[in-house]
């Protein structure tokens, strides 16, 4: 019954272990894909970065080079007298482009044109300026969202990774404990074992004597039973014996005297 339960103990831990086994593996495997996600995501986030940074240097140096066409065009305009020299003035007439105003696929019709405005290069180059200017805006406003997701993304996965070294870890050293209570009822078993084979050993010794020898047990038995009768009887015997033989010498004694 012993050897029996210890299997049975041994059995479970073993299965305890195996189960462990499987948790630390799918501990370290996230673990492992955290590590991969992070560095893909840094990499990304530093080409992003890079994209970012590249378009708004490109939108600036397009407003300043656009600011400076504008001031040129305007000085122009105003010392050939095309554009009146007052300050908040800057064309005579205003002009409506539409919202996809063809600029590059169409004849020009701007200063070559007698009848045109000078204006209209102007608003042109002003509108672009405009569109730079967005740009830039929202590339930054793009680059301090995506650079918010990525912080945030990595403090969640850093929160994970370390949640998972630790579950890995507490795993292991269970593991490692209920291993050595393997090898603890694993001895224990073989120890066991070994008495219950000198036990048999001893039982099968005693079969010669005890069970098939040439009377049985119950014979014995009987033979002993009858011989503590028979010992009884005879001490009884002896006791009335004695007892009349002490009688008869204090009655020889009396008739001495």
């Amino acid at each position: 019954d012993k050897i029996a339960d210890l299997r049975a103990e041994i059995k479970s831990e073993t299965a305890a272990i195996a189960k462990l086994a499987e948790e630390i593996q799918a501990a370290n495997e996230m673990i492992a894909k955290i590590v991969e996600f992070k560095k893909e995501a840094t990499e990304i986030r530093e080409v992003g970065k890079k994209e970012n940074k590249l378009a708004v240097e490109d939108a600036e140096k397009a407003q300043k080079a656009l600011a400076n066409a504008i001031a040129v065009l305007t000085d122009f305009y105003k010392e050939s007298g095309e554009i009146k020299k007052e300050p908040w003035e800057f064309i005579q007439k205003p002009v409506k482009l539409p919202e996809n105003p063809k600029t590059w696929d169409s004849p020009f019709t701007g200063v070559a044109d007698p009848d045109a405005q000078p204006g209209g290069i102007i608003t042109v180059l002003e509108n672009v300026m405009a569109d730079f200017a967005k740009m830039e805006a929202e590339t930054k406003s793009q680059e301090a969202s995506d650079q918010k997701e990525y912080d945030q993304s990595m403090s969640d996965n850093d929160i994970e990774m370390a949640r998972r070294t630790q579950e890995a870890d507490m795993k292991s050293n269970e593991k490692k404990r209920r291993a050595e209570k393997v090898v603890l009822l694993s001895s224990q078993k073989k120890d066991t074992e070994g008495e219950l084979e000198k036990t048999e050993q001893y039982l099968t010794d005693l079969e010669p004597a005890c069970v098939s020898g040439d009377s049985t047990y119950e014979d014995r038995k009987k033979a002993r039973t009858g011989e503590i009768d028979a010992l009884k009887k005879a001490q009884i015997i002896l006791e009335d014996a004695f007892k009349e033989k002490a009688k008869a010498s204090s009655f020889l004694q009396i008739r001495r005297q």
